[in-house]
C-alpha cells in the first residue's frame, strides 16, 4: 500500500510540473500512435479494466490537443515518408477489435474535438451476437462448476471466490494466447461444452460489435479503417494457409462493404511474440502497407512500415498516467 501511494504521489508530481510535456517535446521529429479499445459510459472491473471510461476519454483528447498534432492515416503516411513535420508531433488514434462503443460514443467526441482516427475491425465479428474469443474464454472460467479444468498447459485447479476465479479466468486467457490456435480452439470447445449454461455476453454495452452500417457510417465521417483479422487470433500460432485467409479475407471484406482501399493493420494482441518474420512477409504479400503492434514506444520515422509502434495506457486512471504512458516517461516509474 505505501509503494503504491509513493508511485501515486511521484506521477502527480512528475505531470504537475510538466515533465510530461517536456518529454513530448523531445520527440519532436516521431510520432505518437495511441491503441484504445472500448470506450465505456462508466468503468468496468474485470475483464473490462483495459478499456475505458468516456470522460476519461475526453480528457486524454484534451491533453493531446495541448501537445501534439491530431491526424488520419494521410498525413501519418506523408510523415512517414519525410513529406510533412508539423510543428507539434503527429498523433495517430486507433481503434481494436471494432466495438459498438466506438461508433456511438468515440466517434462523435472526436468529431468534437477535431480528431481524426482509424478503427481496426474484425470482419468475422461485424453484424454478430459473438463476443470476442478472450472474453469468451474469461465467461467460461467463471461459469466453470468443477474443482479442476484442463487448460491448453495442464490441469488447474478452479477457485471458489470469485475474487480469484477472475485472476484464473485471466491467466487462462493468456494461456491460450501462448498456445497453438488449434490447441486454442480445441480448448474452447471443451469449455463451450462443459459450460452449456454460460452466456458469454456478460456486458452488451462492453462487448458488442458494430454493424457494417455502422463501419460504413465511420467512413462516411472521415475516419480511417484497417483490418484486424477475420477472427482475432494470435498470427504467429497460425499455420501459413490461415495466416493468409486471415489477412486476405478480412481486407476483402471491409473493402467490398465499404468500396474503399483497406491498406492498414493491427496485429491481435499486438506484442513482439504475437507476431513474426513469417507473419510480416504474409502481410506484406496480403497488400498492406502499414502495420502496427502494441510495443509502447513512440514511432519513429525510419521504423519498419509493417512493425508499427503503438502506446497503450491502462483504463480507469487519472490523467497523470495516461500523461506518463502517453509522453513515453513510463520506463521512468518502477512496476
Amino acid at each position: 500500500m505505501l509503494k503504491e501511494m509513493i508511485k501515486k504521489v511521484g506521477v502527480s508530481a512528475f505531470a504537475r510540473v510538466g515533465i510530461d510535456r517536456l518529454a513530448v517535446r523531445l520527440h519532436a521529429r516521431d510520432a505518437l500512435v495511441l491503441v484504445y479499445h472500448a470506450i465505456l459510459s462508466e468503468a468496468k472491473d474485470e475483464p473490462f479494466r483495459y478499456h475505458h471510461t468516456i470522460d476519461e476519454f475526453e480528457a486524454h483528447l484534451d491533453w493531446l490537443g495541448a501537445n501534439c498534432t491530431p491526424v488520419g492515416l494521410a498525413d501519418f503516411a506523408r510523415w512517414k515518408l519525410g513529406e510533412w513535420q508539423p510543428r507539434k508531433p503527429p498523433i495517430l488514434l486507433t481503434f481494436d477489435d471494432g466495438y459498438r462503443n466506438n461508433a456511438a460514443l468515440a466517434a462523435p467526441l472526436l468529431i468534437k474535438k477535431g480528431f481524426p482516427a482509424l478503427f481496426f475491425i474484425v470482419s468475422g465479428y461485424v453484424d454478430g451476437a459473438r463476443v470476442l474469443w478472450p472474453d469468451e474464454v474469461f465467461s467460461r472460467v467463471l461459469a466453470w462448476t468443477g474443482t479442476s479444468l484442463d487448460d491448453p498447459n495442464g490441469t488447474v485447479l478452479v477457485p471458489e471466490s470469485q475474487e480469484a476465479r477472475r485472476t484464473l479466468a485471466l491467466s487462462v486467457v493468456e494461456a491460450c494466447k501462448n498456445s497453438t490456435d488449434a490447441r486454442r480452439r480445441e480448448f474452447m470447445a471443451y469449455l463451450a461444452r462443459e459450460t452449456p449454461q454460460c452466456d458469454p455476453l456478460l456486458d452488451p454495452g462492453v462487448q458488442a460489435f458494430m454493424t457494417w452500417n455502422d463501419v460504413r457510417a465511420l467512413s462516411a465521417a472521415g475516419f480511417d479503417l484497417g483490418s484486424h483479422t477475420v477472427t482475432h487470433p494470435i498470427l504467429s500460432n497460425l499455420e501459413p494457409e490461415q495466416l493468409r485467409e486471415e489477412l486476405l479475407e478480412s481486407r476483402a471484406a471491409i473493402e467490398m462493404q465499404t468500396g474503399l482501399q483497406c491498406t492498414a493493420l493491427a496485429y491481435p494482441n499486438g506484442l513482439s511474440r504475437d507476431f513474426s518474420d513469417l507473419v510480416v512477409a504474409a502481410t506484406a504479400q496480403a497488400g498492406y502497407d502499414f502495420a502496427f503492434t502494441v510495443s509502447n514506444r513512440w514511432c519513429l520515422r525510419a521504423r519498419d512500415p509493417l512493425r508499427l509502434d503503438r502506446v497503450g495506457s491502462p483504463g480507469h486512471r487519472d490523467i497523470a498516467t495516461f500523461a506518463l504512458h502517453a509522453s513515453g516517461c513510463r520506463r521512468w516509474f518502477p512496476h
